[in-house]
């Protein structure tokens, strides 16, 4: 069940599918990662917001990934700051993987295959997209966005908080953008709700510039659970460990309706009741 996603050619009419595929395209040009890229996961709106600095400050960080020989996975849009930060990475020849939800496809896309910026994964559903996002990231970074972008930022602050994962996270605070969940955080330690010593599970930033100190500065907070993914009912994929493969005949209608997280739910289920 682990292995490598099935793909369709840079010049295949992006079609509504009912199944998991990847399509690549011309734009990132023949560049993949290679087996030590430093990946950054960045979260952002599919919207570009209301002020030019917004986009200015996804095109920069873009940028800046393409510069430092990152490679970028991200939701996979091409609209709004997911269209401006994955654009500017592929500009810059850097390696981008997109994952985007099969029902997103013809909302946060345009739908024309070359303006899809790099490798796109389609998956089922919104567990899927984070989970094969994380499965690649040594490092979150969240540009402005939505309910959506806040969800997935808070879900990889509680997987650090929880000892899932070590990775850095970043909030970059453009224009005062997040300065509402940076109280919130300083809210919660003096409340009680978050303890003093998992403040740093999130590192804000209010430039581009700073984003490379705080990652490379990163230390990893202390007084963590020591969870893992399996106990979270997740086979592993961090860094380094298995993959998913999309186990999909195109003629099996089953196959094509099956959704990952039920398939890997199974096995844990499977190995718990086995053992």
């Amino acid at each position: 069940m682990w292995g490598s996603w099935p793909t369709v050619e840079p010049d295949s009419p992006p079609t509504q599918p009912t199944h998991i595929t990847t399509m690549t395209n011309a734009l990132s040009g023949t560049s993949t990662p290679s087996s030590d890229a430093f990946t950054v996961c960045v979260y952002c709106g599919s919207g570009p917001g209301n002020l030019p600095i917004y986009t200015e400050t996804a095109t920069a960080l873009g940028s800046l990934v393409a510069a430092r020989g990152w490679s970028l996975v991200y939701g996979g849009g091409t609209t709004g700051l997911m269209g401006t930060v994955s654009s500017a990475v592929a500009a810059g020849g850097g390696f981008v993987h997109g994952v985007i939800p099969q029902a997103l496809v013809t909302r946060e896309t345009s739908g024309k295959p070359e303006e899809w910026h790099g490798k796109t994964t389609i998956v089922p559903d919104m567990h899927t997209r984070k989970r094969l996002m994380a499965m690649e990231a040594k490092a979150f970074i969240a540009l402005p966005g939505g309910y959506g972008t806040m969800e997935e930022l808070f879900e990889a602050i509680t997987w650090s908080q929880l000892g899932i994962h070590s990775n850095p996270i970043v909030l970059l605070n453009i224009n005062g953008f997040y300065d509402g969940i940076v109280s919130w955080i300083e809210n919660a330690v003096e409340h009680g709700f978050v303890r003093e010593n998992q403040r740093n599970c999130v590192v804000e930033c209010k430039t581009v510039e700073e984003v490379v100190a705080a990652i490379e500065g990163w230390k990893v907070p202390e007084g963590r659970l020591k969870l893992s993914w399996q106990q979270e009912g997740e086979c592993e994929f961090t860094n380094g460990h298995k993959k998913v493969e999309a186990e999909v005949n195109g003629n099996d209608l089953k196959a094509r309706k099956m959704s990952v997280h039920d398939e890997l739910m199974g096995e844990v289920l499977r190995e718990k009741f086995e053992k």
